[in-house]
């Protein structure tokens, strides 16, 4: 079982693989894959590094939050991606057998605006409430 830091460094190197546009050196089993949005994004190795090489649009990764399983093997990472006008807000599993990723799993929700907080500095930046508690939805 690998320790949480070896973890974190192993689906760290997909974070960065994802500024540079280059996945060479992602440690990716042969028939890992990738899930975006409940949609496969990726089957095996090299259909995930050449989306890797694409990725010239994303701007910045920042507020980087890690998440560990006791088990050992899975870990998601939290954290805003930037791209030209547009903030999003990330959730990706990693699940990594033997040093290896094996399964890659992203949910997001994004806002037009760049560069966004992704927590509240101010009672402006909270989901307005009606006064029953709920929130407001218009």
């Amino acid at each position: 079982m690998a320790r949480r830091d070896e973890l974190i460094e192993i689906a760290k190197s997909y974070l960065d693989a994802i500024l540079s546009c280059d996945g060479s050196a992602v440690a990716l089993a042969p028939n890992c894959w990738r899930i975006e949005q409940g949609r496969n994004s990726g089957r095996g190795a090299d259909e995930i590094r050449t989306a890797l090489a694409t990725m010239s649009y994303v701007k910045a990764i920042r507020d980087v939050r890690w998440y560990v399983d006791q088990g050992g093997e899975d870990l998601i990472a939290w954290y805003s991606l930037d791209v030209e006008g547009v903030t999003s807000f990330i959730a990706e599993r990693f699940h990594i057998v033997d040093s290896l990723i094996h399964e890659i799993e992203v949910v997001f929700a994004f806002v037009i605006g760049s560069e966004l907080d992704s927590w509240p500095k101010d009672d402006t930046m909270v989901w307005p409430k009606n006064p029953d508690g709920s929130f407001q939805f218009s």
